[in-house]
């Protein structure tokens, strides 16, 4: 009987425990039940009603209590590709393979304003880029020193013994400028042996061999050495050896380091010649847009020598290595000489008459540089079909330059462009849209008389309109103003007054405004 019950008792116990364990799934099946269904509440509630988004700010007018500060130039990110192109180091994006992003047309409540498309990311580039650049001009004027060429130095001291005032207000020496050309230094030769630098000349870089070739061989009087020169000229080849993708040891060149690399050896060759006005009678050439920035020390190594380049901006390219950038074009010291263009001697030739060009408005070249050459472009739509107003991404500049009347100058990177010359060479009335583009020997030219501003927020019909008022004015003028000035841009030795004489006469001028200590 004992035994019975105790038999009972277990099998009581067996089905307790069966019964809790029906009970504990079906709990916890139920759990999971509500935990589903709170998920898909969360997420309906979420799509009902978005969170919180800092795009809602921007699209709110902003007060002054919530206005932020503008964000410097550098301090938003580009990943640029660097590439040789238009007198500068000019950065390009890479271009991008991925498709546009399709949107569907989906309907939405008046109430809640539909989101605008997400762009590719070419064209957010693009955006971006000129976003950044508006911000660069804004900052234009603190960049730029407010010191001028000063014309009216006093002639005292040696200074008063050397030199004597010329006609155009600039002073000039009573004897000769004697000049030394200096580089490039053994460590460089061997570079050079590989590289062609007749391929280096006919690019728009190639004043940084001709300029320093001119003064070695063809100039007179040549100095014997440093010391025995008024002025020595360092001759360095960046560009050059860059563009030819020439290496050492197996590393591509280090720019900065061949610039220290000279001065250095020039300075324990001839170190009295370098102590003697402590770098002040040293000429350095920059012949890209990017201007001393390529030699990243220079304010260490020669802040007080006599920079000449193409152009005078103290603004950053478009760089993640400008970061350390320091304004380097000073006026009172520096000066701007002409781009090199290799086709000059040809357009020239063909030049035809103002009366004989069938162009009204030229320009070839990319759309997205800057703000400026992307409204130019929209030309081409306004005008797909006209043969007087030709705006393509892509064309023979020189070829169509001899047929144009006015050709449009937009801005790249920076406001320097080699079209500038390209146009005045082929006879091309230019129309300048950049107050920062800086004319060579303004001292010389008389570039009113021939160019043509206008301003960059009104690119369109009414700039057309104005070109063909212009071109029955006194497009005649202008045209015969240019034919006039354009030899004194070129570097030909053929003609008396040209590229290389006015940079000695520059040079003459700034040895006894800056070089000479009053």
């Amino acid at each position: 009987m004992e035994l019975s019950r105790r038999r009972t008792d277990s099998k009581t116990n067996i089905v307790g425990v069966t019964e809790e364990r029906k009970s504990t799934k079906q709990s916890s099946k139920q759990s999971r039940l509500w935990l589903v269904a709170t998920v898909l509440l969360i997420v309906g509630f979420c799509v009902a009603f978005p969170p919180f988004r800092s795009e809602d700010i921007s699209a709110q007018p902003s007060t002054p209590s919530s206005r932020q500060p503008v964000e410097k130039p550098d301090n938003k990110p580009i990943q640029p590709s660097v590439e040789e192109n238009e007198g500068t180091n000019n950065i390009q994006e890479a271009p991008n393979d991925e498709p546009p992003v399709n949107v569907p047309n989906v309907e939405v409540p008046a109430e809640a304003p539909a989101e605008a498309p997400v762009p590719p990311k070419d064209l957010q580039a693009a955006e971006d880029r000129i976003q950044l650049q508006r911000r660069m001009n804004l900052i234009w004027e603190q960049l730029q020193p407010s010191v001028q060429a000063p014309k009216d130095i006093p002639l005292i001291g040696e200074r008063k013994k050397r030199c004597v005032k010329g006609p155009e207000g600039l002073l000039h020496m009573k004897a000769p400028l004697k000049v030394f050309v200096y580089g490039p230094i053994d460590a460089h030769n061997q570079l050079l042996k590989d590289v062609k630098l007749i391929s280096c000349i006919r690019t728009m870089f190639g004043t940084e061999i001709l300029v320093p070739e001119y003064f070695k061989t063809m100039y007179e009087p040549r100095a014997k050495s440093p010391d025995d020169a008024d002025l020595v000229l360092i001759a360095v080849y960046p560009k050059c050896l860059l563009k030819s993708r020439a290496l050492v040891e197996g590393q591509q060149v280090n720019v900065d380091e061949m610039f220290r690399w000279t001065i250095g050896n020039f300075s324990a060759t001839y170190p009295n010649a370098f102590k003697r006005r402590n770098g002040r009678d040293l000429v350095l050439l920059f012949p890209s847009g990017a201007g001393a920035r390529a030699f990243k020390s220079w304010d260490h190594y020669v802040p007080d020598s006599v920079f000449m380049g193409t152009e005078a901006s103290n603004w950053k390219v478009l760089h993640k290595l400008d970061k350390g950038f320091r304004a380097y074009f000073n006026h009172s010291k520096d000066f701007v000489i002409p781009g090199f263009y290799r086709e000059a001697a040809s357009v020239i030739v063909n030049t035809k008459p103002w009366d004989q060009r069938d162009i009204l408005a030229l320009y070839c070249g990319d759309y997205d540089k800057s703000e400026q050459r992307r409204a130019v472009g929209n030309l081409q739509g306004l005008y797909p079909d006209s043969t007087s107003v030709y705006v393509r991404p892509s064309c023979p500049m020189g070829e169509y330059a001899v047929r144009s009347k006015f050709c449009l100058i937009p801005q790249g990177f920076t406001p320097w462009t080699v079209r500038m010359y390209e146009a005045i060479f082929a006879g091309c009335v230019p129309v300048v849209f950049s107050d920062r583009f800086s004319f060579p020997f303004p001292d010389f030219i008389n570039y009113p008389s021939f160019v043509v501003k206008h301003d960059e927020k009104d690119i369109g019909k009414n700039m057309i309109d104005r070109l063909q008022k212009l071109a029955q004015q006194d497009g005649q003028q202008r045209f015969a103003a240019l034919l006039d000035m354009r030899d004194k841009l070129q570097y030909n030795t053929s003609t008396p007054i040209n590229a290389y004489t006015l940079i000695a006469n520059y040079l003459q001028h700034k040895f006894c405004a800056w070089s000479i200590n009053p």
